[in-house]
């Protein structure tokens, strides 16, 4: 066909859209093609061209609905209100007259898109944590960004990216039935959203270089969840995010049973205590990352229920062990930290079955007896006392 029948045809279809609900989702995709069409062949209405497949099936989907389609009047009014707001560090969101609100921060890559691309991202964020298990509502979002809110109200737009992202918004709430309606709200009034998205504090963040992480999972593993993770630090593709997540399963790690899954636990270091409680009080059994911090009250429970052998984790020449996706070139504050890695069980026939095949220690009367205290770590390892028995935690080969 030529550029001309092609316009003519989304002409037909523009005519058509009063009548046809969520109509112009199908028509700008349609137009934004028409116009590189043009562009390319400088005007020239005459020139014959050929659709792409995402064309063709937009024109599939109006064969398809347009003799059943309708358009409701008039709109219910919204029943689930929405505030959201981003900054080129970050995001919020807040679910209206509740105490329902969360946060997350961009990716490095990320960062780097417009930010009228980020307002539109937010939202969906947003939408994605609070909605999900919602159907037929009505809801409403607040931003104080106005392109936003036009590509939402409008479901799109000229912009072949922000069009994308509505069109996936949009398609999201249709397999929900839910109506979306978007408004524009000052950013001075915008105070919550606003405060969210501009929180600074990523050191919940740091994720184990990839390597690592497919190293342990090929010990340990397959594991089947990243307990403590996050929208741009999850190492598996199911996790449990620490505030509400677009893509986690449940929300708070202590909240669900561990026993149902083997588990990759890399907590805040202030939580590692509470691991080893519930990881007690579950019967439960985890692969932990922790710091070898042996004065910690914490650190001689994790030697106590170790149940295969355990590792700490080296440093490699030219090779970030933490990484922060928001920023992948900083180091870690802590610069001598030590990490091991260890499998646990809160399981006693378990605890007591790997202890009985480990070394025996060995002294004499008048030696000094060994403490579950750091020692000196060579390049194989090093040992702990537990119980008269030797653990020893080797290097991590993940180079």
């Amino acid at each position: 066909m030529s550029i001309r029948q092609f316009a003519q045809i989304i002409g037909k279809l523009i005519a058509a859209e009063p009548g046809v609900e969520h109509a112009l989702i199908y028509i700008k995709s349609l137009e934004i093609e028409k116009d590189k069409f043009l562009k390319q062949n400088n005007g020239d209405f005459d020139t014959k061209i050929i659709i792409s497949n995402e064309s063709v099936d937009v024109l599939n989907w109006w064969i398809s609905h347009v003799e059943s389609s309708f358009k409701p009047l008039v709109r219910k009014d919204p029943e689930i209100i929405l505030k959201t707001d981003s900054s080129k560090t970050g995001w919020g969101g807040v679910v209206d007259n509740t105490q329902l609100q969360t946060k997350g921060f961009w990716s490095y890559e990320e960062q780097k898109l417009h930010i009228n691309y980020l307002e539109l991202k937010a939202a969906f964020l947003a939408l994605k944590c609070f909605c999900s298990t919602k159907s037929d509502k009505h809801v409403r979002i607040y931003m104080d960004n106005m392109v936003a809110v036009t590509y939402i109200d409008k479901m799109g737009g000229r912009i072949q990216s922000l069009n994308t992202l509505t069109r996936e918004i949009w398609q999201w709430c249709i397999h929900r039935n839910i109506w979306l309606s978007a408004c524009h709200l000052p950013g001075k009034t915008n105070v919550e959203a606003d405060k969210l998205s501009r929180s600074n504090n990523t050191d919940l963040e740091w994720k184990l270089n990839t390597n690592v992480f497919m190293c342990i999972n090929s010990i340990y593993g397959p594991h089947d969840i990243d307990l403590f993770a996050s929208r741009i630090n999850h190492q598996l593709s199911r996790y449990i995010s620490y505030l509400p997540d677009p893509n986690a399963e449940a929300v708070d790690a202590f909240s669900i049973r561990w026993t149902n899954f083997n588990s990759f636990v890399f907590p805040p270091f202030s939580m590692v205590g509470k691991v080893i409680q519930k990881l007690i009080l579950e019967e439960a059994e985890i692969t932990l990352i922790a710091p070898l911090w042996s004065t910690q009250h914490w650190f001689p429970q994790i030697l106590h229920h170790i149940v295969q052998d355990s590792y700490i984790i080296p440093r490699e020449k030219g090779q970030q062990l933490l990484i922060l996706p928001t920023d992948p070139q900083k180091k870690h504050p802590l610069k001598k930290l030590i990490l091991g890695v260890f499998r646990l069980s809160g399981k006693l026939f378990k605890i007591q079955d790997y202890q009985k095949r480990l070394q025996k220690l060995s002294s004499h009367p008048g030696d000094k007896v060994h403490k579950n205290s750091i020692g000196h770590i060579s390049k194989n390892g090093v040992h702990f006392v537990v119980n008269e028995r030797l653990i020893f935690l080797r290097q991590l080969r993940w180079m």
